[in-house]
């Protein structure tokens, strides 16, 4: 998927076969948070730190510029999914679980590795499933989800301060903030748009937004725009003669296939029956 400039955020893949050179090499991190998620298993050790081992149980963890050496266990060679995310998103998710976060500066990870719970390990796989079907905000909301989770896991594990709880006021913004969004994704349901194009037309950044309105609304802001797609759908099911692949196309849908699976999903039928009734 093509991200667009200035994005917090951005997921790769990253394959090292086992004969390469930069096995003998020292790496760094490029000037931003990594947050690396194995599908080989390998050893890496952060300078100064112990060798530690990367696989899919677990989450390593990288402050910008961070050195490091890694060392092959497994024939595949080095091959993972990673996120980088940019000073203000990263000090964002470690600050919403922990306190001291605000005076560390970029040295934001204090630990080098967390384990990875059931819930994000899924989170991790509807980013890959998203990022196959190209779309940006189902992608960019479950990376946020891994983000935070992998945040808050780091902070329990440093037994970090909580942070303080939510003002009257601060509820007051946040509710603001979401009907705002909700006006904002209803204008334009049916496009493929990412979070941090939602965020910059709402004043908000794409971590606190994403947060925001889950907490407040109880699901994703792609949850609710599934909604008003779905419900486009039925209108004109009900009220055209359009095909069924049209209507698709038209409120936002990627194919015939894809309205099917979800319009039975949350109304019990397909939207041929639907139509028939």
């Amino acid at each position: 998927m093509t991200r667009a400039a200035g994005d917090p955020f951005e997921v790769h893949d990253f394959d090292l076969p086992a004969d390469s050179p930069w096995w003998h090499e020292v790496n760094e991190t490029r000037p931003c948070m990594v947050m690396a998620f194995a599908r080989a298993p390998v050893l890496i050790q952060h300078e100064g730190g112990k060798p530690l081992v990367a696989d899919r149980a677990g989450a390593m963890l990288y402050n910008p510029g961070q050195r490091y050496r890694r060392a092959l266990l497994d024939n595949r060679g080095d091959n993972c999914l990673f996120i980088t995310i940019d000073a203000a998103c990263a000090h964002e998710a470690f600050a919403a679980h922990d306190a001291s976060a605000t005076d560390r500066g970029d040295a934001l990870a204090v630990v080098p590795r967390v384990p990875l719970d059931d819930e994000t390990a899924l989170l991790l796989g509807r980013v890959q499933c998203a990022r196959r079907r190209g779309d940006r905000l189902a992608a960019d909301e479950s990376a946020i989800g891994v983000i935070d989770n992998v945040a808050r896991t780091a902070a329990r594990i440093a037994g970090a301060p909580a942070p303080p709880s939510a003002r009257v006021g601060t509820r007051d913004a946040h509710e603001d903030l979401v009907e705002r969004t909700r006006a904002e994704v209803a204008r334009s349901s049916a496009q493929n748009r990412s979070l941090a194009s939602i965020a910059r037309a709402v004043h908000a950044s794409p971590y606190h937004l994403a947060r925001v309105f889950r907490a407040w609304t109880g699901q994703s802001i792609g949850a609710y725009r599934v909604q008003l797609r779905l419900r486009a759908a039925a209108d004109e099911l009900a009220r055209t003669d359009d095909t069924i692949t049209e209507i698709a196309c038209r409120t936002g849908f990627a194919s015939h296939a894809h309205l099917t699976t979800l319009f039975r999903r949350a109304f019990g039928v397909t939207p041929s029956a639907f139509r028939r009734g």
